[in-house]
This record gives structure tokens, sequence and C-alpha cells, in this order.
């Protein structure tokens, strides 16, 4: 009996992992139906003048957590699908890293979902090498805001 119990709690385990749901892992933290995404804390308008690129995508691979010294947890090796260019030219499938802020309170962050799409605003750190410093959800009202940023700033 203790040996089937046993097996049991490693297939849960395992199943965990596969779907995401790791030890470590940010928890979907929701706060007035907002999902607290990336960046949530620093304002579009200085996401728009700081990012090299921002792009319209969805995340075909959410990375590999692991813990940073901050508080957050800091994901490598995720991969993105970029279906618009707002500002820069990224096109096709990008690798991409991103952190996520782990500790309880009102900056806890959520890890984005696979499949869903995302304004992510880039930052370029080497010839392939992005990093998404704020996401928000495509919504139509969202990508509307961001282009008259992004056409107020160059404006400028």
């Amino acid at each position: 009996m203790n040996y089937l119990l046993k097996q049991i709690g490693i297939l849960l385990v395992v199943g965990l992992a596969i779907s995401g749901n790791c030890i470590g892992q940010s928890s979907s933290i929701i706060t007035g139906g907002i999902k607290m995404l990336t960046g949530h804390v620093k304002s579009s308008e200085k996401a728009v003048k700081e990012a090299t690129d921002i792009v319209i995508a969805t995340f075909i691979k959410l990375g590999f957590p692991g813990s940073d010294s901050d508080g957050a947890d800091f994901y490598e090796q995720a991969q993105i699908q970029v279906f618009s260019a707002l500002k820069g030219t990224l096109s096709g499938n990008v690798q991409v890293s991103y952190s996520v802020q782990a500790m309880p309170g009102k900056d806890q962050e959520s890890a984005p979902a696979s499949g869903v799409q995302y304004l992510m605003f880039m930052q370029k750190l080497g010839p392939t090498e992005y990093e998404i410093k704020k996401l928000m959800p495509a919504t139509e009202a969202n990508v509307s805001a961001i282009k008259a940023l992004i056409a107020g700033a160059s404006a400028h």
C-alpha cells in the first residue's frame, strides 16, 4: 500500500511539473479581476520610452524559472511567436527571458500563459537576446493606447 501511495505521489509531482505548476513558480494573482503581469509597476509611458522593441506575441514556450536575488523568478529559454511589431522589427519566433515578482504582496506578479496574445515591451541585450520588461494583455484598447504613446514619443 505504501509503495502504491509513493508511486501516485511521484506521478502527481511529475504531472504538476509538466503542466507548469512547479513549486517555486509564481501563483496566479488576481486583484480586482486583473492579473498582475511582468512589469506592472512600470508605467506604459516609461515602458514605451525604454523598450527597443514592442510586439504583439504569444508564448510558445514559457521557459524555466530560477530564483533571483530580489525575490523574482527569472525565466530563461522562453520562446515567443511575434504577430506584429509596433516598435522595432522583430518577427517570427524569438527566444526571450523575463522575470516575475514572486514575493507575496502588492507587487506580486503572475506568470504569463501560453497561447494568450500579449503586448511585450522588450529590451535587446545582444544580437539575438531579448528580455521582456513589461507585459500587457493585447486588448484592442491597450494596443490603441500603446500605438498612441509610440506616435507621441516619436513626434518628440
